[in-house]
């Protein structure tokens, strides 16, 4: 900023002046306010000839609320993942620190979902004309037509007056009427209908309606429910952590000397290096005179049951390398997986594969058999793959040799339907992918 840093980089001397001065005013301004209102808290019990009491410091007690079948599983979990753990991670060996974080993620997803609720819940206490001013819902809107019949549901029409919503085709809707008090301090409600278009031109929004949409009336204002549910990622988390009290969190092998389950995974929370790849002169991963990508071909083929992690800056060609790494392996018969936070990013990973594989010297044996496990009603994102429109058809397509490499999201890998399918995993962008979905994946290779 002009005048705000010295030559040498240094915070200027005028910005941190003007930084205490307005922590200053804020300060006095809130101390002033509190003198303020403490007088007319006196006036005011004057006028009463009573004192007034002063709201407690301390909230009131109430009672827990109960917890779900799911949620007592989790917690069984996570009592005995951390018994016997050190409070301080300093006192704690690399073995416990890693079973603490397992038990840390395995509720991740639904503290993750608490934002969600908070927002939605706060929506469903306004009025018609305050939802009017939020982001997110649609207010005061009013029925326009009735479309007619679409198989089993109604299309409604419904017109709305000018304003910012995050309605979307596809979404499911609440009618905030709707939301009703339940046993305990929980809500009960359900959805009234799924959007099938919006005019923004004419001010219209088109519903489709079931007849338990139906029953409920005709909403006078729209709040999207986009929660998007995460069974799958979250079984996969139990598995891993059962398995983890059973063996061990550094565990090689089970009692009937098989090789012990999850140890990718493990060694993810242990902080382990990659397991099977040779060690340079300077204990690094890269041989003296060795390119990098040369070293990542390298690594990906000989890593045995770990996890080798590809960090670097936007446009330094981790892509690249993904796709010539994933390429080598499918010459020497591997299956792999592809996966990242939406369908795109997997798309785009794909499309530099197959590239890889026409460009490859010397050329693949056949061409690659790439495939793709879109969204609901969907396509894929890479012309290069096939649709595959079925977890269970990702299994049934690797099981057979069908394919060689496979993209999906968190929601295909966790599933148990496709665990152990593949024999290596990519995760794309995972520095925006979370450490609980991670794990989860995982699960689907060695």
């Amino acid at each position: 900023l002009d005048g705000g840093e010295s030559e040498n980089g240094d915070v200027g001397e005028d910005i941190l002046r003007s930084i205490a001065e307005y922590n200053r005013d804020d300060v006095l301004s809130n101390w002033k306010l509190r003198d303020w209102l403490e007088l007319r808290r006196v006036e005011l019990e004057q006028q009463a000839g009573r004192e007034i009491p002063r709201p407690p410091t301390e909230p009131e007690a109430t009672d827990p609320e109960p917890l779900s079948e799911e949620q007592q599983r989790i917690a069984d979990l996570v009592a005995a993942l951390s018994d016997g753990v050190p409070a301080d991670e300093a006192d704690r060996t690399r073995e416990q620190h890693g079973q603490w974080l397992l038990a840390q993620l395995l509720d991740w997803h639904r503290r993750e979902d608490k934002a969600f609720w908070w927002r939605f819940f706060e929506l469903c206490g306004m009025t018609d004309e305050e939802l009017v001013d939020e982001r997110e819902a649609l207010g005061r809107i009013t029925f326009d037509a009735n479309l007619g019949l679409d198989k089993q549901a109604i299309l409604e029409r419904y017109r709305f007056p000018i304003q910012d919503h995050g309605m979307k085709v596809g979404r499911d809707v609440v009618n905030p009427e709707s939301v009703k008090p339940g046993e305990g301090r929980t809500m009960s409600f359900s959805t009234c209908g799924t959007v099938v278009a919006i005019d923004e031109i004419a001010q219209t929004i088109t519903l489709r309606r079931g007849a338990k949409g139906q029953s409920m009336g005709r909403p006078k204002a729209l709040i999207p429910y986009d929660i998007v549910r995460t069974p799958e990622q979250r079984a996969a988390l139990q598995r891993i952590a059962r398995r983890v009290l059973d063996l061990g969190v550094d565990a090689n092998i089970t009692s009937t000397g098989a090789p012990a389950p999850y140890r990718a995974a493990r060694d993810l929370l242990l902080r382990r290096p990659p397991r099977g790849v040779g060690i340079g002169v300077d204990g690094g991963l890269v041989f003296e005179d060795e390119a990098q990508l040369a070293a990542a071909v390298r690594l990906g083929l000989s890593i045995e049951h770990g996890t080798l992690a590809i960090q670097g800056p936007p446009g330094r060609g981790k892509t690249y390398t993904g796709a010539q790494m994933i390429v080598a392996l499918v010459r020497e018969g591997r299956r792999v997986g592809v996966t990242a936070n939406s369908h795109k990013v997997i798309g785009n990973m794909l499309d530099a594969i197959a590239k890889a594989a026409r460009d490859a010297e010397p050329p693949l044996p056949q061409p690659i058999r790439i495939g793709q496990k879109p969204g609901t009603g969907e396509e894929p994102t890479s012309p290069a793959a096939a649709k595959l429109d079925s977890n269970k058809a990702v299994r049934q397509a690797l099981a057979n040799r069908d394919v060689d490499v496979v993209g999906g999201t968190a929601w295909l890998w966790s599933d148990d339907e496709v665990e152990g399918s593949i024999d290596v995993l990519f995760v794309d962008e995972a520095g925006q992918f979370s450490l609980a979905n991670t794990v989860a994946v995982s699960t689907a290779a060695d």
